[in-house]
């Protein structure tokens, strides 16, 4: 009985240590690869710009990537982001960085950098409607049937 328990503990450490292995063998160190995105910008501010980047001739299902970007980010043809707009075609460059854990789950993390502006925005992208604002006294607030409250 004595050898019978011992053997069950010692086996039971032995499998605890084998699926640590195997654990450990399941984790990938980080691996980067260069990449870059090519598309209208969306959306920036100061540390964020969106890239809208079409649709997939595969899966026709629309693609849009967003990045943080730092101070250490590079600008090409252009002095600095704050001279990028919205609808400008730009091409990010960036590295990315996946990992997978022990549990089997994939980490990614991108890091911008270079923003590279290509394009400016088409003139007719807003209609002049979205992108005339009221004048100051021009414009009454309107009630619920169109009529102009005091």
């Amino acid at each position: 009985m004595r050898y019978s328990v011992l053997s069950v503990g010692i086996i039971a450490i032995s499998i605890v240590f084998c699926s640590a292995a195997i654990a450990q063998d399941k984790a990938e160190g980080p691996k980067t690869v260069a990449k870059e995105f090519t598309g209208m910008v969306s959306g920036i501010s100061a540390g964020f710009i969106a890239v809208d980047g079409g649709v997939s001739a595969e899966s026709k299902a629309a693609l849009e990537m967003a990045f943080n970007l730092d101070k250490d980010v590079k600008v090409v043809h252009k002095k600095n982001l704050s001279e990028i707009v919205l609808g400008d075609t730009v091409t990010i460059h960036y590295n990315e960085t996946t990992q997978t854990s022990a549990e089997g789950r994939t980490m990614r993390s991108t890091r911008v950098r270079e923003v590279v502006f290509v394009a400016p925005a088409a003139k007719d992208l807003f209609s002049q409607e979205e992108s005339t604002l009221p004048q100051a006294g021009n414009a009454l607030p309107q009630g619920a049937k169109g009529e102009a409250r005091p």
